[in-house]
């Protein structure tokens, strides 16, 4: 039998006579009973008898029950696995830029409950209560917080990340020097009117190189493919659109990652009226066709 984390074991037998004497549930061979307690429950009733553990946990739970009856002449066992639930996570990380002496604060939420969790630093295990006394490792619930008092660049930035046993969120901590400008936008998106079937390039320029960007269209993030094309060049930002159609019309962001910063340009389409490719009368080869 499997039956998930949480979840309530109900085993059940029935006899073919009532007030047998002699009758008891064991677990793993052992000759001591199971007795009741806050979580374990059993009952007789005539015929039938019944064993509930209430919120099955992988490890105390799983193993082989037996029941027992009339000095042992009647045996029944049942084998039990508990497995734990799916844990993904549904609140993953967000990328973070912070000054120095500041303090940082990471949230994930996770489906499962009771699903450990792991968290990492540039691909080191962060252990609770271990050598970093400045960081706090909390769970309440299905929500996972990380905080770092006091944040230094030099051991606390690069990429953090959460990992249950089915899933995994990462992000990006920048730590700048104190009084550091926040990241920005030098130069913003500009509306552009293009006709159908034209390429454009949406341009704009942060005050610092290399920033982690996103391109967005009418609040969807765009995946770079054959018509879009994003490219990143130091402090220059472009978006490149090929064969521009009437549905690429509307509102575009440029955003940082780090800090949610923005820019947005329109972009509007001009509709081309419709036109013959071939013309009636005449092949591909421009060449007139007779009818007899």
């Amino acid at each position: 039998m499997f039956i998930f984390l949480g979840e309530q074991l109900k085993l059940d037998v029935e006899l073919s006579h009532p007030n047998v004497p002699g009758c008891r549930f064991i677990k793993d061979d052992t000759n001591t009973p199971i007795r009741k307690d806050k979580r374990t429950r059993i009952t007789s009733d005539g015929t039938h008898y019944t064993l509930i553990i209430d919120n099955v946990l992988p490890i105390g739970d799983t193993g082989t029950y037996e029941f027992f009856g009339l000095n042992d002449t009647l045996q029944s066992t049942c084998k039990v696995t508990v497995q734990s639930l799916p844990s993904k996570i549904t609140q993953p990380l967000k990328d973070v830029t912070l000054q120095e002496n500041q303090n940082l604060s990471l949230e994930a939420r996770v489906d499962n409950e009771h699903a450990p969790v792991t968290w990492f630093i540039n691909g080191k295990e962060i252990p609770p209560g271990g050598d970093a006394p400045h960081i706090t490792i909390m769970s309440k619930g299905r929500r996972h917080t990380l905080v770092v008092q006091k944040v230094n660049a030099k051991q606390d930035a690069g990429q953090y990340e959460i990992r249950t046993p089915d899933d995994a969120s990462s992000c990006q901590v920048t730590i700048e020097e104190i009084g550091t400008p926040p990241a920005d936008f030098t130069k913003k998106l500009t509306n552009i009117d293009t006709e159908e079937f034209q390429k454009i390039e949406f341009k704009c320029e942060t005050n610092r190189d290399n920033l982690q960007i996103e391109w967005f269209k009418d609040g969807k993030l765009i995946e770079q493919n054959e018509h879009f094309y994003i490219e990143n060049n130091g402090k220059l930002h472009s978006l490149i659109i090929h064969d521009v159609l009437i549905n690429d019309q509307g509102s575009y962001t440029c955003q940082i990652k780090s800090n949610g910063k923005g820019t947005i340009g329109q972009l509007k389409v001009k509709e081309m009226p419709a036109d013959f490719i071939h013309k009636i009368g005449k092949n591909k080869n421009n060449k007139k066709i007779s009818y007899f």
